[in-house]
């Protein structure tokens, strides 16, 4: 597991429900806590607060997209949209957010 360098989670909306374990791993090497929301806001609605939001464009619904546009504006954080559901892309828009937060030199 890597050492944690995010203070607060980061969603990721989207994606494939196949990959999640793969996500997970993802997220723990980089050092913070995934929230994934494949298809069910369950997990976002009611967000406190958030590092930032990843948004799968190719794998979400107009209104979960929706919401994660309302949830970042709510909690402050920033939003980050990609076109496939690919480990590299998550990682790259992982690490900028992580990078935005001054946690990344």
């Amino acid at each position: 597991t890597g050492v944690q360098t995010c203070a607060l989670p980061i969603f990721l909306v989207g994606g494939l429900g196949r990959m999640a374990d793969e996500y997970e791993r993802l997220f723990d090497d980089e050092g913070c806590d995934l929230i994934f929301v494949e298809n069910t806001p369950r997990g976002l609605k009611g967000a406190p607060r958030a590092s930032g939001i990843i948004v799968v464009t190719t794998n979400v619904s107009h209104p979960l997209r929706e919401m994660a546009v309302e949830v970042a504006a709510r909690v402050d954080c920033p939003i980050h949209y990609i076109d496939r559901p690919s480990l590299s892309g998550i990682r790259k828009e992982l690490r900028a957010i992580l990078g935005k937060a001054g946690v990344l030199a």
